[in-house]
C-alpha cells in the first residue's frame, strides 16, 4: 500500500465516455490529518490536488461508500487516503464518476470487491451511477 498508486476509470457505454486518471496514496497514522475530511470512524480523505468542490464532494462520497471494507482490512490506526493527481477531459465528463474513481482506486490497493454499476440514460444524455 506504501507510494503512490495509479486508477484509470474507463467507461464507455454510449458514443461519448468518460475517462478519470486518479493517482492517490494511503498512510496509516496515529492521530487524524489536519484538515482530513471524515470518510469513516477511521478513514480520511484528504485532496492535494487542485480540483472543484463538487468532485472532492464525489471523492467523499464514494470513499464514504468503500470505508468500512477498508477499515476491515487495515485494522489499525487511522488511514488516510490523499489524492494528489487527477486528470480528466472537462468535455466528457460527470463528477459523479469521481466516486466511481476513487471506489475503483480503492477496489485495486485494499483488494476489495466493491463494484459500481453504470448505465446510461439516453434520455437524460449521462451516465447513471448506482453505488
Amino acid at each position: 500500500m506504501s507510494g503512490d498508486h495509479s486508477f484509470e476509470l474507463r467507461i464507455l457505454k454510449a458514443s461519448w465516455g468518460i475517462a478519470i486518471d486518479l493517482v492517490a496514496r494511503v498512510t496509516v497514522m496515529g492521530t487524524p490529518p489536519a484538515g482530513g475530511l471524515p470518510a469513516a470512524s477511521r478513514t480520511w480523505l484528504v485532496v492535494t490536488a487542485k480540483l472543484p468542490a463538487v468532485d472532492i464532494t464525489h471523492l467523499l462520497s464514494g470513499l464514504r461508500s468503500v470505508a468500512p471494507s477498508i477499515e476491515r482490512v487495515e485494522q489499525t490506526g487511522q488511514i488516510v487516503v490523499e489524492v494528489v493527481k487527477v486528470d480528466y477531459v472537462p468535455t466528457d465528463y460527470q463528477p459523479e464518476a469521481m466516486a466511481a474513481a476513487i471506489i475503483g482506486w480503492a477496489g485495486e490497493v485494499f483488494g476489495l470487491d466493491e463494484a459500481v454499476d453504470v448505465s446510461y440514460d439516453p434520455v437524460a444524455r449521462k451516465y447513471k451511477f448506482v453505488f
